[in-house]
């Protein structure tokens, strides 16, 4: 659930800014 969400939110919004919440939420997991 967790991956579907941020391609959704990637797909919708389609910035670079989603790519760094990306790669944030990737470092705290």
């Amino acid at each position: 659930s967790f991956i579907p969400k941020i391609f959704a939110m990637k797909w919708r919004n389609g910035r670079k800014s989603d790519e760094d919440v990306f790669a944030r939420r990737e470092a705290a997991r």
